[in-house]
């Protein structure tokens, strides 16, 4: 259009020069414009797929953050709705679960061999298959003033968790802890129920033989032994056979 501008004017007659001037002006500014739009066109025309590549790069640049932007959001709400501790509210703690296998098993936090290579998972599974369930059977075999040491440390101290890990024991557990080195002796006092071993719980109710929280027990159990008037033997002071066998509480023999 403005190219049909400059030859109406061009051919208009001589007596109306002030007009042709005037449009001459204009038609310069409007060629200007043309000349502009001309030069972007054919840089359109002239490269066109470096144009269209360069735009769906920055979209599959953009469209791949977003996608990977959205799956982090899902992953994390996933984990949060999904990956709650053993025990938590949501997720109470149930007998399949403080089986020996799986995350949430009892003993999940138990090395799977001992020292001399042997199956120390099986052993403690042969050994107390639930001890979270079993506490409360195993409180009530215990010499009753023992039974209200360990009662009272409980309640004393309601964040402080164990559980009973062995309690009284008929002959063939004692036999069993003999061949295995956990005891050195048939005349054990846990055959009369004058001894218990506490055994730590952490935060998702499994067994841990954490020292610190042992020695945490250790410190609750005697305040309470003392405020009943019941003198108790730490196996954390004991030397020889067992040094430092921090599990285990007894009675002081009359």
């Amino acid at each position: 259009m403005q190219a049909h501008g400059l030859v109406d004017l061009g051919q208009a007659g001589d007596g109306r020069v002030d007009a042709i001037r005037s449009g001459r002006a204009s038609n310069d500014s409007l060629a200007l414009q043309g000349l502009s739009v001309l030069h972007s066109s054919a840089f359109l025309w002239h490269h066109p797929a470096a144009t269209v590549q360069a735009a769906m790069r920055r979209y599959l640049r953009f469209f791949c953050l977003r996608l990977l932007g959205v799956t982090l959001v899902s992953f994390v709400l996933h984990a949060g709705v999904h990956a709650e501790p053993c025990g938590a509210p949501s997720r109470p703690l149930k007998t399949p679960d403080r089986g020996l296998a799986g995350p949430c098993g009892v003993y999940a936090t138990i090395p799977a061999q001992d020292e001399y290579g042997r199956d120390q998972l099986a052993m403690f599974h042969s050994w107390n298959p639930d001890p979270v369930g079993n506490h409360e059977t195993n409180l009530r075999t215990l010499h009753p003033v023992l039974a209200r040491v360990v009662q009272k440390t409980k309640a004393d101290n309601p964040n402080l968790r164990f559980v009973i890990g062995s309690g009284r024991r008929d002959g063939r557990l004692q036999r069993m802890a003999v061949a295995w080195g956990w005891s050195r002796t048939q005349d054990s006092p846990h055959r009369t129920g004058r001894a218990v071993d506490l055994w730590p719980l952490d935060r998702e109710s499994r067994i841990s033989f954490d020292p610190q929280a042992q020695n945490r027990i250790a410190v609750a159990l005697r305040k309470a032994a003392a405020e009943l008037g019941v003198p108790i033997r730490w196996g954390g002071r004991f030397h020889g056979f067992k040094d430092m066998d921090r599990s285990h509480f007894e009675l002081v023999p009359p």
